[in-house]
């Protein structure tokens, strides 16, 4: 959705997934919207990338954190991948979220069809910063956690490279 914004029309996105089936999935995706100009995608490991040190300008993952084997050193690769004065923003709902939220969460869920969300297979906002220290990170970078509502359910980790890196 980044991409329809009218101050990003010069942008280049890139999407990676570690499968291959789910790259295709956004291909499809991709050229339904007549994006193929604007978008690339490409199947590719958070944890051992193929993309050259200060690729990248921005690198925000939505909602895979808790699919990381390795979350140390993935975010070591993602460290790696920005450029000087990059900065990666990392969301994910978050195992300490509040009762009331995830039952809004569920309700919205069932509402669309789908199953509910179980949040123990994901990480609470210390271990998220517990991982990006055992990374080396701590200098640059922060979690937060979402206050109220659906808000509430996530958190985000903020990593800044600095532009002397």
């Amino acid at each position: 959705h980044l991409s329809t914004l009218p101050e990003l029309q010069s942008v280049h996105l890139l999407g990676t997934d570690v499968f291959e089936d789910m790259i295709h999935e956004a291909k499809s995706a991709v050229a339904r919207a007549g994006l193929l100009d604007r978008i690339e995608l490409l199947q590719d490991d958070v944890h051992e990338s193929r993309l050259p040190p200060g690729f990248a300008d921005v690198i925000v993952s939505r909602s895979t954190l808790h699919h990381w084997s390795d979350p140390v050193r993935a975010l070591r690769e993602i460290y790696r991948v920005l450029k000087p004065g990059g900065t990666a923003l990392i969301v994910d709902v978050r195992r300490d979220a509040p009762e009331v939220a995830v039952r809004e969460f569920n309700q919205f869920r069932e509402k669309a069809g789908l199953g509910p969300s179980f949040l123990d297979e994901k990480y609470t906002a210390h271990e998220v910063q517990a991982f990006a220290e055992e990374a080396g990170l701590r200098s640059c970078s922060s979690v937060d956690v979402g206050k109220q509502g659906l808000n509430a359910l996530g958190l985000s980790l903020r990593i800044r490279k600095r532009r002397d890196a």
